[in-house]
């Protein structure tokens, strides 16, 4: 099962890239919006969601690691592939997909290509109560500082997730008017703990 790509871009087309890693080249299936944020020659760090059917074998590349979680949230619900989730990852963000689905907003989902009312509306009615969106979407609304001290986290190298869970759980054990150097403090202190 590979996981995780760390090679140089080869190739890219419309809805695929070719990396290679070392003498061995992978296809890989993205987003618009990931193959927007990648270049022919130059390193990529790629979390990968590996599809292993009876037939067939696909690779769906991700340049973070909350965009890989949400596309297998999304690719989870009845009768949509992974053409469809990258589809939607294509045309909305993360964060206004988590707000189409916990707004229950059709519209929204179904301006990605291959989405109609039905689609979308189941998405929103498996979705709206998964433990991935609802983390998600409750880190929407924390402080600056809550997020200043995300985003500092994960420069340090801490997956988004785990800093969002973390710095979440701090928020309340400190209240919203933390700083963002205590829960910078206070998160590390945790992290290294593995709690």
């Amino acid at each position: 099962m590979i996981t995780k790509l760390y090679g140089i871009v080869d190739e890219i087309f419309s809805d695929s890239i070719y990396v290679r890693v070392h003498d061995v080249c992978y296809g890989v299936q993205c987003s618009k919006r990931t193959i927007g944020g990648l270049q022919v020659g130059a390193e990529a760090t790629l979390w990968i969601e590996h599809i292993i059917r009876a037939e067939s074998q696909t690779l769906c590349g991700f340049l973070s690691h909350e965009e890989q979680l949400l596309f297998k949230e999304i690719t989870g619900v009845q009768g949509v592939g992974a053409k469809i989730g990258l589809s939607i990852l294509s045309a909305l963000s993360p964060r206004d997909i988590i707000a189409a689905i916990v707004n229950q907003d059709k519209h929204a989902l179904t301006m990605s290509d291959g989405v109609g009312t039905k689609m979308a509306e189941r998405i929103i009615i498996e979705l709206k109560n998964s433990k991935f969106v609802k983390t998600f979407s409750s880190t929407q609304e924390i402080s600056p500082a809550a997020t200043d001290a995300v985003k500092a986290l994960v420069a340090l190298g801490y997956e988004n997730v785990a800093a969002q869970k973390v710095v979440l759980g701090l928020l309340k054990e400190l209240g919203g008017g933390a700083s963002v150097e205590g829960l910078i403090k206070a998160a590390l202190l945790k992290l290294s703990r593995g709690s």
